[in-house]
């Protein structure tokens, strides 16, 4: 085993003595438009594009909305229990109250760092729905920017 490991860590040294990194572009970064200068009705599409074929959903709701298509979402996937951030860390107020009207079970997804982890794992597995907030989303890739912070676990 010491041996394989050596000849592994001898090739990497080599290759590092003789590798050639190329030059980094001369293409200046550009800046991103300005905000009143994009179309989000067009970002929203492509987006919703992009998501629904990697076989997501998407649903473009307006603030108000948003708890009660939680809530709908929820029933619909006969959920019991979701995961959510922090309810003064989610973007939109009272997002949770439908589901606990609804008799859904609420857990945050905070895991203590040692005592009790493991059965707080095992505890969430079940759960099959997560509610978090997003910093943004690249339509391109269909790709949401996460923050982890307090109240807001990964």
């Amino acid at each position: 085993m010491a041996d394989a490991r050596e000849t592994i860590l001898s090739s990497i040294r080599q290759a590092l003595t003789t590798t050639h990194l190329p030059a980094p572009p001369t293409v200046a970064p550009t800046s991103p438009p300005p905000a009143g200068a994009l179309d989000f009705a067009a970002l929203a599409a492509q987006f919703t594009a992009e998501l629904t074929a990697l076989s997501g959903e998407c649903r473009l709701v307006e603030a108000p909305e948003v708890p009660a298509v939680l809530a709908e979402i929820a029933r619909a996937r006969g959920a019991v229990a979701v995961l959510a951030w922090e309810e003064d860390q989610l973007p939109v107020p009272g997002a949770l109250a439908p589901l606990r009207e609804a008799g859904l079970s609420v857990h945050a997804g905070e895991l203590p760092a040692a005592a009790g982890r493991e059965a707080s794992l095992r505890a969430a597995e079940p759960i099959r729905l997560g509610i978090t907030g997003a910093e943004a989303a690249i339509a391109e890739t269909a790709t949401l920017v996460v923050a982890s912070g307090p109240g807001r676990p990964r």
